[in-house]
């Protein structure tokens, strides 16, 4: 038998259930009996099956990416089909179409949707002939856009846009294009102040309708040849209103009502942000493809031509006389207009930048990676590989360094400096590495970057906050944002509140501070030195900190935590560890790869990981070499720089018997070397420096205050315990060296002040729980002891015998220390130990106050804080007692007995030479 049925019903694909009759021949005209009715009043001659009986079942279902089974979008489609065919439109029809649109499910709006979103542009601008319509295609526009947001699916939107998405000529005469409807239509839907819910979805989903508006007048410009016109005449007036109104409804929802919104607000001031910004994109590419000639350099010196032949003979006398002297008295180090005549493209390369730096993130990036990338190129310019083309170059750019110190708040604010340190286990610290690598100047100090840097000493700076508290100069004179009073704390707040959008991120600061390193390798010693002569005081500190800000963000952080980086990376974004070998199922999957692009570009191109998902063990070391090499190439280039500026400052330097600020951050650069993880190899370096600096400069670790020596000891110290035996045989000699130094500074009296400052050290090492690896440390304390007893001018001197007392006293600290270690799970019996020790050192005002301070620590971590308060009452009193035995405060220890009877303890300490060393106030 056969059985027939229609596909269409009303234009629709039929797919409910329906039960046939079945015929037992095909005569003519068969097709016309599609129903009982038809059947009964059809003359065609039919042989039913069991009397036209419904005897077979059916249903169909539909996979078609042509028609759907929704009413809504069918009708929608069905009526638009009508118009476009020449059919009399109803009034009011199509928006009642429009207005059915909103209740579409998901699933046939994602199925269907680059043909939707095209037929609603094709309204938008063609079947305008009701005020309304162009309204209510919006708010449709916009309930898809909503919804594709809500169920996580607006990668399909960017799809849209940027590869189905394509501006269509309206057919109808006059009629305005898609940029110029949407924009007029955006104001419309802003301004309708009683639907707030649609205003904040479109405040919230701003940037597809931005991007749809860029897009169409990117093609209106092209395809009327309009991009050629002055920028002036390529749209028209009434399109230049209309932008300018559609910028005025936004604001006042991101300046009014952020508090409110903050979400959406956040969202449309990006948006726009991005809309804007693609004409600075433009212009950074545009400098970039410039900047790339392969005659670069040559364009950037100024051009004689341009010159009448008088003044060319005199530039080439005075071009002469300049180079017979040491260097050019008008050293152009700034951008001045001057400078931008001289060297055109560098000028304005570095003015934008300049600007860029004050905009946001990806404006930012852009800048920083041009002048980046041109100085990497400059660097391996085969044409200009001699130190002095180097030094020429370098000095082109000498500008860029005021450009770093106009932006030193953000390169070394306090807030920049916690955010990266606050978290040692964080990726936002350690996971941007770089290979930058460039010809040697000065090659004492280079070495082969091929090879490994032997062993790293990785850990040095356990107690974080000393790595970056001496980079905040003394009173503050850079840094207006700091404080101390309340007011200026809020002030300071709510400034970093307002400022968060436009801080630098790690990539970044580590990008700038590449290129200012390159520039003082390369540069000239001469010009240098002209140069720190030439900036202000203030500046000339700010020149150090930058360097030590190096130290600071390229310290070799080893190959474990770098492969826990990366560990932590792929975990994060594709829920995988290193030995997993596939990749997740990812709905967003645009999203994760935007993240994972952004990773491997802040890792730059020497993060060579493999750009699957998984990383082999060989990949980590070969970036745990790349980030050593690194680290390497930048300590040798800082202490490179600071030895030369210690001795072309050294009688600025020994003012006020070397205590100065300048002093004093030149000397916190130092102790950054031993602060933050180097290298065996840079390590070598800083010891020989360090050991210079002793000699040099003695009466400011040996006069005056103890800051210096006490901060030195401390350091040292703790290199003392380290686990590479080079690094604690140097660090072994350089505390004999202080040692010696002190004791011939006294004119072989004594060397008190270090033995006291050594002891302190100790005792803080031991209270900070930085004192690790025991017999490592017992070993320096040997190879100390066998110093003195070797040295044979020291031998018909005190200084053999003193030595040893010393070191007999840090051993019975020490064996205070083991037993301490017993009890540390019994706080009573810890503290019983402590305050031993404490009794111990009465005579010594400074080691007691180290040792009390230490038990107010417990005291506070258990919780007892009326214990801990009573260790602080004990302090007070000693401090007064000092004071009063110097004439200084009216009443000794004495003054406290209201409060403890015990207080007459501090009374038992010794009038000696130690005391000269003790600054109370």
């Amino acid at each position: 038998g056969f059985a027939w049925v229609p596909l269409l019903k009303d234009g629709r694909i039929i797919t409910f259930e329906q039960q046939l009759p079945v015929s037992a021949n095909l005569p003519p005209g068969y097709l016309n009996l599609n129903d009982a009715e038809s059947r009964r009043q059809s003359n065609v001659d039919i042989k039913w099956v069991d009397g036209a009986k419904p005897l077979l079942k059916i249903k169909s279902h539909l996979e078609s990416t042509i028609y759907t089974q929704d009413l809504h979008v069918h009708k929608f489609f069905h009526h638009c089909q009508l118009i476009q065919s020449g059919s009399k439109e109803v009034p009011g029809e199509l928006i009642k179409y429009l207005k059915c649109l909103h209740a579409m499910e998901i699933q046939v709006m994602i199925q269907f949707l680059p043909v939707i979103l095209m037929q609603l542009f094709r309204v938008l601008t063609n079947m305008t002939h009701e005020d309304d319509v162009p309204i209510n295609c919006t708010m449709v526009l916009l309930h898809i856009v909503s919804k594709c947001h809500e169920e996580g699916l607006d990668n399909y939107l960017r799809s849209f846009i940027k590869y189905s998405f394509r501006p269509e000529k309206p057919s109808v005469p006059q009629a305005q294009l898609i940029h110029e409807t949407l924009a007029t239509t955006m104001i419309a839907v802003l301004k309708q102040s009683a639907d707030f819910l649609a205003i904040n979805k479109l405040l919230k989903y701003s940037w597809f309708f931005f991007e749809i508006i860029a897009k169409s007048m990117a093609t209106y410009l092209l395809e009327e040849n309009k991009i050629k016109l002055p920028r002036g005449q390529r749209f028209s007036e009434a399109y230049h209103h209309v932008l300018h109104s559609l910028l005025l409804a936004i604001i006042p929802h991101v300046t009014i009502r952020y508090a409110e919104i903050p979400d959406e607000s956040r969202n449309v001031n990006y948006s726009l942000a991005s809309f804007l910004k693609v004409l600075a994109e433009y212009k950074f590419e545009f400098l970039q493809t410039v900047c790339n000639h392969e005659h670069y350099i040559p364009l950037n010196l100024p051009m004689a031509f341009a010159k009448p032949k008088l003044q060319r003979v005199q530039d080439f006398f005075s071009f002469a006389v300049d180079r017979l002297t040491s260097v050019d008295s008008n050293l152009e180090y700034s951008l001045s207009d001057e400078y931008c005549k001289h060297h055109f493209l560098v000028g304005l390369l570095l003015r934008e930048t300049s600007i860029a730096l004050q905009d946001n993130y990806e404006i930012r990036y852009t800048a920083i990676s041009v002048i980046k990338n041109l100085l990497i190129k400059h660097a391996f310019d085969t044409r200009y590989q001699h130190k002095n083309q180097q030094a020429k170059i370098a000095q082109l750019y000498l500008p860029f360094v005021g450009l770093l110190l106009e932006n030193i708040q953000r390169l070394a604010g306090r807030d920049t400096l916690y955010s990266c340190a606050a978290m040692p286990n964080s990726a936002s610290r350690d996971e941007f590495a770089c290979g930058f690598a460039s010809p040697t100047s000065r090659g004492s100090l280079s070495t082969d970057k091929d090879t490994a840097y032997g062993s790293f000493q990785n850990g040095h700076g356990i107690k974080r906050e000393d790595s970056r508290g001496s980079l905040i100069p003394e009173g503050a004179t850079g840094f207006p944002d700091q404080g101390s009073t309340g007011e200026n704390t809020r002030q300071s707040s709510a400034r970093s509140s307002v400022s968060q959008y436009n801080r630098l991120d790690q990539y970044e600061i580590r990008s700038l501070l590449m290129c200012y390193l390159y520039i003082v390798k390369m540069i000239s010693e001469d010009t240098l030195l002209t140069y720190w002569n030439k900036v202000s005081p203030q500046e000339l500190i700010n020149i150090l900190i930058l360097l030590e800000v190096c130290l600071f963000h390229f310290r070799y952080m080893g190959k474990r935590n770098i492969a826990r980086v990366h560990d932590a990376w792929m975990s994060k974004h594709f829920g995988i560890d290193r030995k997993s070998q596939t990749m997740p199922a990812l709905r967003n999957r645009s999203g994760i790869m935007q993240a994972r692009l952004q990773h491997l570009s802040s890792l730059e191109s020497s993060f060579t990981l493999n750009h699957s998902s998984a990383t082999t063990e060989a990949d980590i070391f070969h970036q745990a070499l790349l980030e050593g090499n690194t680290a390497t190439e930048v300590s040798l280039t800082v202490l490179d720089t600071i030895s030369f500026f210690t001795q072309c400052f050294k009688s600025q330097l020994l003012n006020n018997d070397g205590h100065n600020p300048l002093m004093k951050k030149v000397f916190d650069i130092h102790l950054a070397f031993l602060k933050n993880g180097q290298s065996e190899v840079s390590l070598k370096h800083v010891f020989a420096s360090l050991r210079a600096f002793i000699s040099k400069f003695p009466s400011a670790f040996f006069k005056g205050r103890v800051n210096m020596c006490a901060a030195f000891c401390y350091e040292v110290l703790k290199c003392c315990t380290s686990k590479i035996s080079s690094t604690r045989n140097e660090a072994s000699a350089l505390l004999y060296l202080l040692m010696r130094n002190n004791f011939e500074y006294t004119k072989r009296k004594t060397f008190l002040r270090t033995h006291l400052q050594i002891i302190i050290a100790v005792s803080q090492l031991i209270a900070d729980v930085a004192l690790s690896g025991g017999s490592r440390f017992q070993e320096s304390l040997s190879i100390i002891s066998n110093f003195a007893n070797s040295d044979r001018p020291m031998k018909a001197t005190a200084f053999p015998t003193e030595v040893k007392d010393l070191t007999k006293r840090i051993r019975t600290v020490l064996m205070a220390t083991a037993q301490m270690k017993e009890h540390e799970k019994d706080p009573e019996m810890l503290i019983d130990l402590q305050y031993s020790l404490a009794k111990s050192y009465a005579s010594t005002p400074e080691l007691r106050k180290t040792w009390l301070d230490s038990m107010a620590k417990i005291h506070i971590k258990n919780g007892d804080f009326s214990e801990a308060a009573m260790c602080y009452v004990h302090v007070a009193g000693l401090v007064a007692e000092f004071l009063h035995r110097k004439k200084l405060f009216p009443n000794g220890c004495s003054a406290f007995k209201k409060i403890t009877p015990n207080i007459d303890e501090e009374g038992a300490m010794k009038e000696d030479a130690g005391m000269m060393d003790v600054h109370y106030s």
